[in-house]
C-alpha cells in the first residue's frame, strides 16, 4: 500500500465524507429516540445487524438473541461510562463483534461514532494510529 497523505488528519481532510448514504439516513432518523430511551429493541438490531452485514451467515446468531436480552444489553451499552464499556455490552449479543458494535453507535450517534472494521483497522495501522 502507497501513503499517499502525509497523515491520517490529512487523509481524513481530503476524503471524509459527510452526508449519508440515501439508505442510511431514514434508519439513523428511525433510531432518534436511543438517545432517550437508552436502549433498542430486538427489531431495530435486526434491521441494524442487517445494514452492517447484508450477508446471511451471522443471521442465525442474531435471531437468537431475545427482545429481553437486546434491551438489557443495549441499555447497559448506553448506560456505560466509557467506549470500551459500551462496545463490550454489545458484544455479548450474539453475533456481534467490534464492527457490528461500533455500526450500532455509529448509527445511534453518527456525530460521534464511526464504524470500526477490518479495512479501517488496517488503515489505522498503516497510518501507525494503532
Amino acid at each position: 500500500m502507497e501513503k499517499r497523505y502525509s497523515d491520517i488528519q490529512s487523509l481524513l481532510s481530503a476524503c471524509l465524507v459527510h452526508d449519508e448514504y440515501s439508505d442510511t439516513a431514514p434508519l439513523i432518523a428511525s433510531l432518534s429516540h436511543v438517545s432517550e430511551t437508552s436502549y433498542f429493541t430486538r427489531n431495530e438490531f435486526l434491521t441494524m445487524c442487517k445494514w452492517k452485514e447484508p450477508r446471511e451467515r451471522r443471521r442465525q446468531n442474531w435471531a437468537s438473541n431475545t427482545e429481553d436480552e437486546v434491551r438489557t444489553l443495549s441499555a447497559q451499552a448506553f448506560g456505560a461510562p466509557d467506549e470500551a464499556r459500551r462496545i463490550l455490552h454489545l458484544c455479548r449479543l450474539r453475533g456481534v463483534g467490534i464492527p457490528v458494535a461500533s455500526a450500532f453507535l455509529t448509527l445511534v450517534d453518527p456525530d460521534h461514532y464511526g464504524v470500526i472494521d477490518i479495512r479501517v483497522w488496517q488503515l489505522l495501522a498503516f497510518y501507525q494510529e494503532v
